[in-house]
């Protein structure tokens, strides 16, 4: 999912700079339109790089079932 966001974070610049005067949209508003791509890829890859430091498939929580959380009983 990350991944393809940053396709599509890159995807808009060049859409953007095509689509914009083809559509008669003013140049300054394709400047908007591509500061979307530009400041929503920046998160991106920090979060790609996090996501690939997580243990495949949850192994570091069935290691030690003691930590987990306590389950909370309603009374009555």
């Amino acid at each position: 999912m990350i991944q393809w966001g940053m396709i599509a974070c890159v995807g808009v610049v060049p859409l953007a700079l095509f689509a914009g005067p083809v559509r008669g949209i003013p140049g300054w508003w394709s400047v908007i339109d591509i500061s979307f791509g530009v400041f929503g890829i920046i998160p991106l890859p920090v979060v790609y790089r996090l996501i690939k430091r997580l243990p495949a498939g949850g192994a570091a929580n069935q290691d030690a079932p003691e930590k987990a959380l306590p389950v909370i009983q309603e009374a009555g």
